[in-house]
């Protein structure tokens, strides 16, 4: 057998055009779309509409049921009476010359179908560059063809797949190019019968012949451009859903933020009467509450994010800035080089308190007002330079996860019908590219860097802004005691099934199973004591650092418990595989060593849990703040050590300090702490892997203070107090809720101590690594001056 290759029946192109394009909107903008990359300035669309598809179809299946002998008048009439009443005088005349003559069944269907064919139509024209017959022939009829990203010199091109043409067998089955480049003589023609592709054809696409011709000679040979006209229309079309489109599609195809962009392109008509682009009133963002700009690009490779948000409402505004190391942390779940080849990009956004928009807010047309943003609002757009990007921003689309959030949350809420405005990528930028079907990008690491940034703004520095402004921490948005336990439960019942799994392999170690039990069983009090001190501080301040402490200590000591059982069990698993049924080599009782061995680290870590206790809770006393902090690291060591970093500083040294202060809140301050170097260590690893992590304790007596420092990736000096605020973060929302370093600094307050960051570059110039506990001004131990 010699070599084969697919074979591909016609109507795989109906599959690739009419099925796959979601509406005759989208059809029309992909034309659009071809005449822009075609250089022209302006496209002119035309409808032509005499008689309604469904109409036809009716008529056509009442001609064929008269009998023979029926009157041929009464069938005219009753055509006559389908017109539609805004008929041009062209078609209105055909249909008197054609229609109305016709003296028999036979000959009235025959002249049915002409008039239809002839008097419903799109034409869509441009003066673009045009296509000469070889490339009609070689470009046109390439289905896939990328012709012009091989032939552009710093453009780029919206059209992308090379099969926007095939848009048109969703409009009408017959398609008839005319086109010509300036300098030649004649233009150029192709027509195509689009129903030869249809499902009840059984042609290969190869034997459906499809030849290019030459057409009439040109009055001036200067002239370019392409006119596509598509009959046989497919669908019904009327003066409402022409409106219609051009309001809900085409209003917004066109980036309607550049003011008369879409109306100086486009030239639409519908019956011969001329149609516009909606345009967004300037009114509308004088009575925006808040706004936010923003811009990502690379500088000397690097890339950036910079921006502000302005809280008109209060009269605030903040600029963010966002170098390597805060990207990194925030798409940390991603490939690094995504973001590198995200491409550059904007962001313009207005946000309206609807509540807001009435006249005793100085709003004196609030229902005009509301009625736009009615309009405009469906989160953030997206656009290619100024053409849009389906479906984002439309009415059925969240890409951004606004809605999903905003309905998840209490009080606050920054939802989609509150959000007006549009993201803007470069032109010419490929890492980014649409679907086949016009419905979004692909999936790509590049797409999810965008929308983890574009969320990164929405989210953090937007609304977490206006939620500070508003002075609205709500616990319950991020860290409510169900949320916990929900989180604790699922891991829990995860921990349990593998108890259970190892128990049925190796029943004599039952004992170190008992252990992690009782681990877990420990874990319950601590949260029904949670439970318990919410009730009694339901409105107090305390309650919030109480139980976001305790949380993330439990979640911890859960996921260090789960990451235990889960290693012994594909251990056991490991060696089930090698070895035959009931012989278990002496491996096992090795692999329950290291089990015991990671249980005893475990402990530790629930045994600092005991002073977070509630009946400890405000407890202060002496203590031994050396012999704190080597307890503290010792109960990390067995993460540390998987992370390769490294202990350095006084704090092992056998020196003695005594401190007075509630020790199970010193312990939250420096967990916090830890906590945060790992993390953003393990960035600064992946910008260096040659990185050496490091975490230096210090001690100062003298000066009474606890000195903190990591050589992570740091903080930028512009952050150096935010960082303090409630929900800050520059890591994904799935590694960490921004209260750590929050609830450290009140628990300092607490204590009359303050928390701080050392303004000084120890590791690396311009960036910040050290923390510094200042004791000073605290309660003094018993005894001391």
């Amino acid at each position: 057998m010699g070599k084969s290759t697919f074979k591909i029946n016609a109507r795989m192109l109906l599959e690739l055009g009419a099925e796959l394009i979601s509406s005759d909107g989208i059809a029309l903008y992909e034309l659009i779309k071809n005449s822009v990359d075609a250089g022209s300035s302006t496209v002119k669309i035309q409808i032509f509409n005499a008689l309604r598809y469904s109409e036809y179809k009716s008529l056509l299946e009442s001609i064929d049921q008269a009998k023979t002998g029926s009157s041929v008048k009464s069938l005219v009439s009753k055509i006559s009476a389908a017109l539609e009443a805004d008929i041009v005088e062209q078609a209105r005349n055909f249909f008197e010359e054609t229609v109305a003559v016709a003296t028999s069944i036979r000959e009235l269907r025959s002249a049915l179908v002409r008039f239809y064919h002839r008097a419903n139509s799109i034409i869509v024209e441009d003066a673009g560059e045009g296509m000469s017959l070889q490339e009609l022939n070689d470009n046109f009829l390439t289905i896939g063809t990328r012709s012009r990203r091989k032939n552009r010199v710093g453009k780029g091109y919206l059209g992308e797949k090379g099969v926007g043409r095939l848009s048109t067998m969703r409009l009408g089955d017959q398609l008839d190019v005319r086109t010509t480049k300036a300098g030649e003589a004649r233009y150029n023609r192709l027509v195509i019968n689009w129903s030869l592709f249809s499902h009840d054809s059984d042609l290969r696409l190869q034997d459906v012949m499809v030849r290019p011709r030459r057409g009439k000679a040109k009055d001036d040979p200067s002239e370019q451009g392409t006119t596509i006209s598509i009959r046989d229309l497919r669908s019904d079309w009327t003066e409402k859903k022409f409106q219609e489109i051009i309001v809900e599609d085409f209003g917004r195809l066109i980036d309607p933020f550049v003011p008369k962009s879409g109306n100086r392109l486009l030239r639409l008509f519908y019956n011969g009467k001329r149609h516009y682009l909606p345009v967004i009133d300037e009114q509308l963002f004088k009575h925006a509450h808040a706004t936010c700009e923003a811009a990502f690009g690379l500088e000397g490779g690097k890339p950036w994010l910079r921006g502000f948000v302005n809280y008109r409402l209060r009269g605030k505004e903040r600029p963010f800035v966002l170098g390597e190391p805060e990207l990194r942390g925030i798409t940390r779940s991603l490939p690094f080089g995504a973001v590198e080849r995200l491409g550059s990009f904007t962001l313009h956004m207005w946000w309206f308190n609807r509540q807001l928009l009435n006249k005793a807010n100085n709003v004196p047309n609030a229902t005009e007002i509301k009625a736009m943003v009615r309009r405009w609002s469906g989160g953030l757009m997206l656009y290619r330079d100024k053409y849009r990007i389906n479906p984002y921003g439309g009415p059925e689309d969240d890409w951004l996860s606004l809605d999903k959030r905003a309905f998840s949350s209490r009080g606050f809420k920054l939802n989609r019908q509150q959000v007006v405005g549009r993201v803007v990528i470069d032109l010419d930028n490929r890492a980014l590219v649409e679907q086949t079907n016009r419905e979004g990008l692909t999936d790509s690491p590049e797409k999810e860097a965008l929308v983890a940034l574009l969320q990164h703004i929405l989210f953090t520095q937007f609304k977490e802004f206006l939620d500070e402004c508003d002075k609205e921490v709500r616990v319950q948005e991020l860290t409510t005691l169900e949320n916990l336990e929900e989180r604790i439960e699922a891991t829990e019942d995860e921990i349990g099934k593998r108890l259970r799994a190892v128990a049925a392999r190796v029943p004599e170690e039952r004992k170190s199973l008992d252990e992690v039990e009782d681990l877990v069983g420990k874990l319950h009090e601590y949260i029904e004591q949670a439970r318990a001190l919410a009730e009694e501080y339901e409105s107090d301040r305390a309650k919030f650092v109480y139980l976001a402490g305790v949380g993330l200590m439990v979640e911890f000591i859960l996921h260090e418990l789960g990451r235990a059982t889960a290693h012994t069990l594909d251990t056991l698993r490991s060696i089930e595989k090698e070895n035959p049924a009931g012989s278990l080599p002496a491996t096992v009782p090795a692999s329950f060593a290291t089990l015991s061995e990671q249980l005893r680290t475990i402990v530790k870590r629930v045994d600092t849990l005991d002073p977070l206790s509630t009946s400890r809770r405000q407890q202060r006393e002496d203590f031994d703040l050396f012999q704190l902090m080597r307890q503290v690291v010792d109960s990390r060591s067995a993460q540390t050590a998987r992370h390769k970093i490294v202990w350095d500083g006084n704090f092992r040294n056998d020196d003695r300090w005594i401190v007075n202060g509630v020790k199970g809140m010193v312990i939250q301050i420096v967990e916090n702490l830890i906590s945060n170097s790992i993390y953003w260590l393990e960035v600064q690893r992946e910008i260096d892997p040659s990185l050496q992590p490091k975490i230096t304790i210090d001690l100062d007596q003298v000066d009474e203070q606890l000195i903190f420092t990591d050589n992570g990736t740091g903080v930028d000096p512009a952050h150096s107090e935010r960082i303090f605020e409630p929900f800050v973060s520059h890591r994904p929302a799935k590694d960490g809720k921004g209260l750590g370093l929050y609830i450290s600094r009140e628990i300092a307050g607490y204590h009359e101590w303050t928390l701080t960051m050392l303004k000084e570059g120890t590791v690396r110039p311009d960036r910040y690594n050290t923390f510094v506990l200042d004791l000073s001004h605290g309660r003094k131990p018993k005894g001391s001056k």
